[in-house]
Parts: structure tokens; sequence; C-alpha cells
């Protein structure tokens, strides 16, 4: 019995993950005193994304924007443009993937 309990709790450690939504990502840039332009590549066709930026670590009372979809001819990319920020302000973001805020792919600008 404790063999056979062993065995699967082996195997259920060896099973593989399931697939994070992000491929790459997601990543800031052009920032500037007022904006900012995320992107990322989602892994799979069809994904629905949205950007939340907060001045709280904790994403809290966030900003949204989108929604975006992945799609195959735009290589499955999502970008953002976050608009109307506050100059000299930290900011941090992350995706909201088909419903679910993934925020250990979190970022900061």
């Amino acid at each position: 019995m404790l063999g056979a309990l062993c065995a699967l709790c082996c195997f259920a450690m060896a099973a593989p993950a399931a697939d994070p939504p992000i491929w790459r990502g997601p990543i800031s840039g052009g920032v500037t005193d007022s904006s900012s332009w995320i992107k990322a590549k989602l892994r799979y066709q069809g994904s629905s994304a949205r950007l939340l930026v907060s001045t709280n670590v904790d994403l809290a009372a966030p900003k949204w924007f989108g929604p975006m979809t992945a799609l195959t001819e735009q290589g499955k990319m999502v970008e953002f443009h976050a608009t109307n920020l506050q100059a000299n302000t930290q900011y941090f973001y992350a995706l909201e993937v088909n419903g679910a805020v993934l925020s250990d792919k979190r970022g900061a600008f």
C-alpha cells in the first residue's frame, strides 16, 4: 500500500504543468510622462486579454485597458496603450487572460 502511494505521488509530481496562457512577456516600452505600451505574446489563438495598471504593487484599484484577442495572423500578440497616467509615478501592471489575472507575470514602469 505504501509503495503504491509513493508511486502515485511521484507520478503526480512528474506530470507536466498546464501550459501558461502567456508565451512571452508582458513587456513595457515607449514610456512617456503620461503613457506606456505593454505587449505580450499569448499561447493560444482566440485568448482574450486585458491590461490592468495600478500605482499599488498589489495591483489594487487598477485602470483597465482592452480587451484584445490573440490572433494567429498577428502572431498571437496583444498590445495595449496605457494612457492618461500621472507623470513621475511608479506603475505596476499585469494581464488578465481569459478572466484570470496573472500577477506572477507582473511588471513595472
